[in-house]
């Protein structure tokens, strides 16, 4: 999906494995710059339900 950054914005991306589906989890981002500063964010996401095929279809 392509979303507009605003100007001078960085995108970072990462992935958690092993985690539960249709669960909510929180989360806590931290990142931290070598050269001085950075961020800790707290936030809830959930993960997604795994679709499952209807009984008896192909």
């Amino acid at each position: 999906m392509d979303r507009p950054l605003p100007a001078g914005t960085w995108l970072l991306a990462g992935r958690l494995f092993d985690l539960e589906e249709d669960t909510e989890y929180q989360l806590r981002v931290r990142l931290s710059d070598p050269d001085g500063g950075g961020e800790v964010q707290l936030f809830q996401q959930p993960t997604r339900a795994v679709s499952r095929a209807l009984a008896g279809g192909r």
